[in-house]
């Protein structure tokens, strides 16, 4: 039986998250990197999975986005 084709639906659900933690888990473990927010957000960053834009108006607003 073949598998269906995966198309992004606007967001990523649980199992897409969890997967991304886990190959995360791998790159710390494999670099020996320690495990911290700051590891995470280079590690999103450096494979293009950040929002440049949105992360320094988030920043800029002090941690608040535009719908609170």
């Amino acid at each position: 039986m073949q598998e269906r084709e995966r198309k992004f639906c606007g967001m990523l659900l649980f199992g897409d998250r969890n997967k991304l933690a886990e190959i995360y888990q791998k790159w710390i473990e494999e670099n020996n990197v320690m495990d911290c927010a700051l590891s995470v957000i280079t590690w999103l960053a450096g494979n293009g999975l950040l929002k440049e834009e949105e992360a320094f108006e988030f920043v800029k607003n002090g941690g608040k986005t535009e719908n609170e």
